[in-house]
């Protein structure tokens, strides 16, 4: 504890500790006020930088005019220590008076927190460490913003490393995560989290790891606000999201414009709408391996081929994000899926084979595995296997798209080949992908062997041509035998099916090992008009960019 007199202080009682001072109820005996006095701790006193850091906090807010930003009444230095004496405000910080306030006061807070940033944007000054605990609310329901210790000006064309990593990591925007310039749009951001958290009592980007934390807000698109308060109204939703958005430009131009569109939707009451730049939260979906019950290991194959099949199924008929994990590495435990996989949906199933019957059930998991919205079990002969994949994937795309309110993409009936044909095509597709000389020679004897038992096996051709591929740009086999087999097997696929996307790859990687990059362009953007959700299809094209030197 200090003692009792400080400067031209008394000192009544401490308010606490931050990272770099602490900080006391004080009198001001001169004025006689109360201030909040803020003293540089004595490990930090000798620091240059710190010091500069310091001052720098009241140098910038004294510049600011505003009611909502605490003022700024003396900055000095007693004993060789640095202190500045602020405006006392008793009140809690947001996060904890936002527990028990209606969406009303919320919305009257939010505007008086915008005036008050709208103030220091005014004057040149980005905040840069905007977060609840920084943001004090009086009993009269006023917000006092403080801790300008990170500000910076408009001006600045660079951001030093220690200020980047100081800011707290949850409140960040993406670029000041990742040592970009920053300008007033990340304290937009910034107020994003803040008021997503306001409205909805949870954060939009977290982990259990300031990695995660971090991933999340640069890669990650948050739940949309009313999936967790249904309350909220739809411009207000959309406003946050567009605060939310990863690239500054997306963002809101201004505080001042997030301030009067919030202004004129509670004086007119007109729905909002969504601004040019801004996109909507895709949902998704995890897709666990089929469990294969049936004792026999050689339905492994066709417990992942099955899963490859529905994920096919789901991102043709859907607007989800489809993801798999095998299910020799994931838990069956239910909440520990939803908080490894970080996913809207998770769908499990099992498959059984007895002699010749086929018996597959399907779950399907949401709000964090605490609801089952799906339980469905199929019963088929092994005859009847293609009817039964098509009609639970089907059923799951609809299910689906029925709880994200989207309609199911209608993709029509498609061949389906042979059940033994298939059972060789998914052995093939698996050792392909290993890439190993050994496993691609297996490859091609399996995908030669669904050919021979069905020779109009479009996906079959396409794999034995990436066998083709592979072997030659690896330099197992460079004959130019082996080329020319890869663009026959990659053609005869198109003949069969000219709308399949990965025919139209497989010709685009002959293309690309006979130095033809322009038809090889040509061929991938046929994969990708093909399936705009092909995801491999747009990776081999950035690698064709790549070798280019297309960067862009």
């Amino acid at each position: 504890m200090l003692e009792e007199s400080f400067a031209q202080y008394s000192v009544e009682s401490s308010l606490g500790e931050g990272g770099m001072s602490s900080v006391y109820k004080a009198t001001d005996l001169t004025n006689n006020r109360t201030v909040a006095l803020k003293i540089l701790k004595d490990e930090y006193v000798k620091s240059h930088e710190h010091r500069n850091t310091f001052a720098n906090e009241a140098e910038k807010a004294k510049l600011i005019d505003s009611p909502y930003i605490v003022k700024i009444y003396d900055c000095a230095e007693c004993d060789g220590k640095p202190y500045i004496a602020l405006e006392y405000v008793e009140g809690d910080n947001l996060r904890n008076v936002s527990e028990n306030i209606s969406i009303q006061d919320k919305l009257e807070l939010s505007q008086k927190i915008l005036e008050g940033i709208v103030a220091a944007h005014e004057t040149k000054i980005i905040h840069r460490d905007l977060k609840p605990e920084n943001i004090i609310v009086t009993s009269d329901n006023i917000p006092k913003i403080f801790d300008f210790g990170l500000a910076t000006t408009v001006r600045t064309d660079t951001v030093d490393a220690s200020g980047n990593i100081e800011g707290t990591v949850l409140y960040s925007s993406p670029e000041q995560l990742s040592g970009d310039t920053i300008t007033i749009s990340s304290d937009l951001f910034s107020l994003g989290v803040i008021f997503y958290e306001l409205f909805t009592g949870q954060l939009p980007f977290e982990s259990d790891y300031s990695a995660g934390i971090v991933y999340s807000i640069l890669y990650e698109d948050p739940i949309g606000p009313q999936e967790i308060n249904t309350e909220l109204p739809d411009w207000l939703c959309d406003l946050i999201i567009h605060l939310l958005q990863k690239k500054p430009i997306n963002r809101p131009k201004s505080v001042h414009d997030v301030l009067e569109g919030i202004e004129n939707n509670l004086k007119y009451d007109t729905p909002g709408h969504i601004a040019e730049g801004i996109s909507k939260r895709r949902k998704s979906v995890t897709m666990v391996d089929l469990k294969n019950l049936s004792g026999d290991k050689s339905w492994e194959y066709f417990s992942q081929g099955f899963t490859e099949e529905v994920i096919s199924e789901l991102r043709r008929r859907t607007d989800l994000t489809v993801t798999a994990q095998p299910s020799t590495s994931m838990s069956r435990d239910i909440t520990a899926l939803f908080e490894k996989c970080r996913t809207d949906f998770v769908i499990m199933g099992s498959l059984l084979k007895v002699n010749d019957d086929i018996r597959l059930s399907i779950d399907i998991y949401s709000k964090k595995g605490e609801m089952l919205i799906f339980n469905h079990r199929y019963e088929r002969t092994t005859d009847g296997l293609f009817i039964l994949l098509s009609e639970a994937a089907l059923e799951i795309a609809q299910k689906l798209a029925q709880e994200t309110s989207t309609l199911a993409i209608d993709t029509g009936h498609e061949t389906k080949p042979d059940i033994t044909a298939f059972d060789f095509y998914l052995k093939g597709r698996k050792y392909y992908q290993t890439s190993r000389q050994d496993d691609l020679k297996f490859a091609e004897d399996m995908f030669n062997r669904a050919l021979v038992i069905d020779n109009n096996y479009a996906l079959a051709y396409a794999g034995l041509s990436d066998v083709h591929n592979v072997q030659y740009m690896f330099y197992y086999d460079r004959r130019p035998e082996r080329a020319n087999s890869a663009k026959d097997a990659a053609q005869q696929a198109i003949n069969i099916n000219p709308n399949l996307p990965d025919a139209h790859r497989a010709l685009g990687r002959y293309h690309m090992l006979c130095g033809d990059m322009e038809n090889a362009e040509k061929s991938f953007l046929k994969t990708v008009e093909l399936n705009p959700k092909y995801a491999i299809g747009y990776r081999t094209l950035a690698w064709l960019k790549m070798m280019t030197g297309d960067l862009n």
